[in-house]
């Protein structure tokens, strides 16, 4: 299973801005920024417009959301939670029949560690980790995992796709495509 969590930053005005915390792209809470002048030298974190930038680091605004003061008022574990359980839920929803190619079929006979590398592969696909695609790929996966690819490279020597197709995984050498 996939976590992610991200900050995303909107700001009103030169010197207002609040921090959005997603969770597996679900908008959980919003947080006031701390929008400052910036001095020479001194780390900032979002965009700086007018020598202004934000001086909180991505990590407190989900420190903030993961141990707020007031999770027991507003409980924003329990929507983390939520989201934990929607995404559990879809994936034990899946009945994916997994088709493997000849290549593969037979590189998994001979080769030691193959066959639990393909399972692995075909788990990373499931859980919506792309591998090693372009960023371009993992944007049209993202919004179509159910017609996404992934990449995944086995000991440095080969790489191995995974593409969901009509309701079935099936997992080739490039030259197999």
């Amino acid at each position: 299973m996939k976590l992610e969590i991200e900050v995303k930053r909107r700001r009103g005005s030169v010197t207002q801005g609040v921090a959005d915390v997603y969770v597996n792209g679900e908008k959980v809470i919003t947080f006031g920024d701390d929008i400052q002048i910036i001095k020479p030298g001194q780390p900032y974190y979002s965009e700086k417009i007018g020598g202004w930038a934000s001086t909180i680091p991505d990590e407190r605004f989900i420190l903030g959301l993961l141990y707020h003061p007031y999770d027991g008022v507003y409980h924003y574990s329990d929507q983390v939670k939520a989201i934990l359980k929607k995404e559990i839920e879809r994936l034990q929803g899946m009945s994916w029949d997994i088709e493997v190619s000849d290549g593969i079929r037979e590189r998994m006979k001979i080769k030691d560690g193959f066959e639990p590398f393909v399972s692995l592969a075909v788990m990373r696909h499931m859980t919506k980790d792309w591998g090693e695609v372009e960023p371009e790929e993992k944007e049209h996966n993202d919004k179509n995992p159910l017609a996404a690819i992934g990449a995944y490279t086995f000991r440095e020597e080969s790489k191995v796709y995974v593409k969901a197709e009509d309701g079935h995984l099936r997992v080739f050498f490039p030259e197999e495509y």
